[in-house]
């Protein structure tokens, strides 16, 4: 019995993982087997029936199990000796008759049953709000309106939402029903949108500057504006500190330059020496036409801008910055 119950451990460890990081079906199995390991450590495998079964179910409601973990747990064990059939470790026949044994019963146990888990009132959490921070506050809105996981809405990036329409979809690759081959996606509307849009979108992309020399962002938006910390955090020579999804933070010195390649020149909200210092605007004349005076009509007017500060970003970092270069 110790030798299934140990295979069956180094199993779990290494089946039971989601990046990189055991799940809490480990330790849920660890609890599950204890009992056996310690009843029956020596039994041949083959040999545990429905009443050694029985008496383990005994050991969970004489430990203060619920009802309802003891339950899950009886059935972790006869999934430990259907994956021992599966291996040629024990014969079919010992798991089949594990089968037999009926779950606990409502009123016919001694086994607790804990209240069920309902969702929180409105009112608790519009008691709650005022005494959060602001991102907290849209974190808590946007769980409400999505019906997310916390871990989902946090492993999201903007660059990782289609907002190409009225409403706007994110395709969550990791989800807590992934490894069954399930689709998930997180649908934004209006309210949900704009809390996105105030939302910073610069954190975890800031770490692709790392090691890059030269990256070039284009086409802001007609009549935007400099987001100047931005601006100033990126070209000030200062060491940037960034992280990458689910990573702590860390620092390192830009070595990068950076460049801004649009038809609109973005408003500068700043003037003055720490401004001035920083960028440079290089306005480029129009293409004549070949054959005539007039300036190729594809241009436009207003001609092309290019606007270079000292430091900068790669292609997956600019998908990300530009709408937090220009506001």
């Amino acid at each position: 019995m110790a030798e299934l119950l140990l295979a069956f451990k180094r199993h779990a460890d290494v089946y039971y993982v989601v990046d990189g990081q055991p799940t809490a079906e480990v330790d849920c199995f660890n609890s599950a087997m204890r009992p056996v390991r310690e009843l029956f450590a020596m039994l041949p495998a083959r040999d545990f029936g429905p009443l050694h079964l029985k008496a383990v179910q005994a050991k969970y409601v004489e430990s203060g199990w619920s009802r309802g973990f003891g339950n899950k747990s009886m059935n972790r064990i006869r999934h430990i000796w259907k994956w021992a059939v599966g291996n040629g470790l024990v014969p079919v026949p010992t798991w089949q008759a594990l089968t037999a044994v009926p779950p606990l019963k409502a009123g016919h146990t001694a086994a607790p049953d804990h209240k069920r888990r309902e969702a929180v009132s409105d009112d608790t959490i519009e008691a709650v709000r005022p005494y959060l921070a602001q991102h907290h506050r849209d974190l808590f809105d946007l769980l409400r309106a999505t019906g997310a996981r916390p871990s989902e809405l946090l492993g999201l990036t903007m660059a990782d939402i289609d907002t190409s329409g009225e409403i706007w979809i994110a395709d969550v690759e990791k989800h807590k029903n992934a490894n069954h081959g399930l689709s998930r996606k997180l649908f934004f509307g209006p309210r949900s949108q704009l809390i996105l849009r105030r939302c910073p979108t610069t954190g975890p992309l800031l770490a692709d500057l790392f090691g890059m020399r030269f990256v070039v962002s284009q086409e802001t938006e007609d009549g935007s504006r400099l987001a100047e910390s931005l601006v100033k955090s990126l070209t000030g020579g200062d060491k940037i500190r960034a992280r990458r999804m689910r990573e702590d933070f860390w620092q390192f010195d830009p070595t990068h330059k950076f460049a801004l390649c649009t038809n609109h020149k973005p408003l500068e909200p700043g003037q003055g020496r720490g401004r001035t210092g920083r960028t440079q605007t290089k306005q480029d004349t129009p293409r004549q036409a070949q054959g005539g005076s007039r300036s190729d009509p594809g241009m436009g007017r207003s001609g092309l801008s290019r606007m270079a500060t000292r430091r900068t970003a790669n292609s997956r970092f600019r998908s990300g910055i530009d709408s937090g270069i220009s506001q």
